[in-house]
């Protein structure tokens, strides 16, 4: 540590314990902090700073940082943020919802302007800069807040960032409380280096314009936030380091399931791969052939979405001549992405989720080669399996897509979260989160828990229907002979009604008018609950999904 600041926190503990502001406990710490000795220059001499002093001026200054850092809540953070995000794109983003266009269309037309680029480009340097001091100080708040809650977590990887063509909030958050997305615009940093400037100017504005689509969803005034915006923690070159170690550990797990040979270091691999001269020879030697995925969605040949790969991402490399380097190349990339999913769902203490399928399918192997660590923690396993579900095509899976933020906002204002969440997971017991028929079967029956949720809902509605016909077609006219009268008066406003039913009250059968009054009261009651109810308005908005006309 540098002396300047060793000595900082050193006299700051012996200031605060002067001033009783801090409590030491250890006795041996306390002697110790009395013979601190001084160097010339009137600084904490480091020799005479013992190792039980040095962790409690550490401790002191943590617990100093962590205090300052909970004076700033979660959603000034994300104002702050999104402040940042409406000054450079707001008025790009108001066009773009004012023309009826998406993130990808809007990009796609300004990456062909040549000026909308050299602008870009010369301002880039300080925009990436601004926001890395942004998530510098930021990022530990955002961190310790969500660390904090002990709620329901969702740690978005596996991407840089949902796909744009939904609002992956608006169907995992009916189950998660909080949606962790990372900040796209974090990562441009890391991008620079190997991206051509129109290509990353694309990238940008359509990351920028959808990370704003999640804004409502990220300042609504709730006591648990649906969607936190966090940083990327892969734009830390730090952090990379770590990540890229843990994959390798992974990669020497994933090549010894595909060839059915143990290999324990990297050079043992290398050797064995170096005498296959093609990848049709590399692909006959594999004893597990469909662990070797470049592309989960991909009907091409496995010999084709190799050329492909090593066009599109070794373009000029010469050790891509070996198809060895180049499937390590692949597979080392794609176990980095689940494993920095994996840290950050531990990061903000969550669950991950992971949305692009052939990033899904490394994280159940990574899963699998650790041994599925996480088969002690059934409810984690669960969690993790119903939000990808939930998280799954609308369109293919019949899942809650098409969930408008402003209704999601107004369930969790209702207090619905827990209500939906027992009915979604009813049901989900013991599953494997690196199984991929488990999430077959939690997406099967989490749709037949909605379907059976949205069918009793159907019968409730039938049952007042029928009851309020009863009401108006047969107690109400067999009770009212008053010339004149009729069935319309059901249409009157409550009060002038009673005062009708009260004229005629000489003709009146058994029931009075106040009892009428109460049953019309206890129909509309439950008119309202019903509407009002999570499976209510979920059924108003996904009704066409399951099937309801």
């Amino acid at each position: 540590m540098d002396r300047d600041e060793l000595h900082e926190l050193v006299m700051s503990l012996k200031e605060k314990l002067d001033a009783g502001r801090l409590v030491l406990r250890d006795p041996h710490t306390i002697r110790e902090l009395s013979e601190i000795r001084f160097a010339e220059d009137g600084k904490v001499d480091p020799a005479s700073i013992s190792s039980g002093v040095r962790a409690s001026a550490y401790a002191s200054a943590a617990a100093d940082a962590s205090r300052a850092m909970r004076q700033i809540s979660l959603q000034e953070v994300q104002s702050r943020y999104f402040e940042i995000l409406d000054q450079n794109f707001g008025s790009l983003y108001s066009g773009m919802k004012r023309r009826g266009l998406n993130p990808q269309n809007v990009a796609n037309s300004l990456a062909t302007q040549d000026e909308a680029v050299n602008a870009f480009m010369s301002d880039l340097d300080d925009f990436t800069a601004g926001l890395a001091d942004f998530w510098d100080f930021h990022g530990p708040i955002v961190e310790l807040h969500l660390r904090e809650r002990h709620t329901l977590k969702t740690v978005f990887g596996g991407d840089v960032f949902p796909s744009y063509t939904s609002n992956i909030a608006c169907s995992v958050g009916l189950y998660s409380d909080t949606i962790v997305l990372p900040d796209p615009l974090h990562r441009l940093t890391t991008y620079k280096a190997v991206m051509q400037p129109k290509g990353l100017f694309r990238l940008a504005i359509k990351h920028a314009l959808n990370v704003m689509s999640y804004r409502d969803l990220a300042l609504a005034e709730l006591d648990v936030p649906i969607v936190v915006v966090s940083p990327d923690y892969i734009a830390d070159a730090t952090y990379r380091s770590v990540m890229q170690n843990a994959a390798q550990a992974d990669l020497l797990r994933h090549f010894s399931a595909i060839f059915g040979i143990r290999f324990s270091s990297q050079a043992e691999l290398d050797e064995f791969l170096k005498v296959f001269s093609d990848f049709d020879s590399l692909l006959k030697r594999a004893n597990e052939p469909s662990r070797i995925l470049f592309d989960a969605e991909s009907i091409a040949p496995l010999s084709e979405q190799f050329r492909s790969y090593k066009e599109d991402f070794l373009k000029g490399d010469e050790a891509a001549s070996k198809p060895g380097y180049v499937l390590k190349h692949m597979v080392l990339g794609r176990l980095l992405v689940a494993n920095d999913a994996a840290q950050r769902a531990v990061q903000f203490s969550g669950n991950p989720l992971i949305d692009a399928p052939t990033s899904w399918r490394y994280f159940q192997w990574k899963n699998e080669y650790h041994e599925r660590v996480s088969r002690a923690e059934p409810d984690a396993r669960r969690d993790v399996l119903i939000s990808k579900a939930l998280s799954l095509d609308g369109g293919e899976q019949r899942m809650l897509s098409g969930i408008p933020p402003e209704s999601l906002i107004e369930l969790r204002k209702n207090g619905a979260l827990g209500e939906l969440r027992d009915l979604i997971c009813r049901g989900v017991e013991d599953v494997d989160a690196a199984s991929e028929s488990d999430l077959a079967s939690v997406a099967a029956h989490v749709i037949e828990n909605i379907d059976n949720a949205f069918a009793e809902h159907a019968k409730q509605l039938q049952n007042l229907t029928t009851s309020r016909l009863k009401f108006y077609g047969s107690d109400v006219s067999r009770w009212i002979t008053v010339g004149g009268l009729s069935i319309a008066a059901a249409a009157i406003p409550e009060l002038r009604w009673l005062a009708i039913l009260g004229a005629g009250g000489a003709v009146l059968g058994a029931s009075k008018p106040e009892e009428l009054l109460a049953r019309h009261r206890e129909l509309n009651s439950e008119s309202e609950r019903l509407k009002r109810s999570p499976t209510g308005i979920m059924f108003r908005l996904l009704k066409k999904n399951f099937g309801f006309s």
